[in-house]
């Protein structure tokens, strides 16, 4: 499937049949056409953007819980070794 937006090929996944991958391909096209189709791929997003766009959005969020959810580490990290436990 062609992307219009970037230009490039994307995949819309893997189907047990060709007929499976040929109904889904046509709905993708037909969807395009309409303005209702965007590349799977641009809807990823990482844990740590939707955290912090979950924090401002949260409307449920007093301002002490906020300020303690946006000191979290939202990076991959390693957790520290336990006792006993040598790296």
């Amino acid at each position: 499937m062609l992307d219009r937006a970037t230009g490039k090929h994307v995949s819309l996944g893997t189907f047990p049949t060709k007929q499976d991958a040929n109904a889904a391909l046509n709905r993708a096209v037909t969807d395009q056409s309409r303005g209702r189709w965007a590349s799977p791929e641009r809807g990823r997003v990482t844990v740590a953007a939707y955290a912090g766009e979950w924090i401002e959005r949260d409307p449920g969020l007093g301002p002490r819980m906020r300020e303690r959810y946006a000191g979290l580490p939202r990076a991959p990290h390693r957790a520290a070794p336990g006792p006993g436990v040598h790296g």
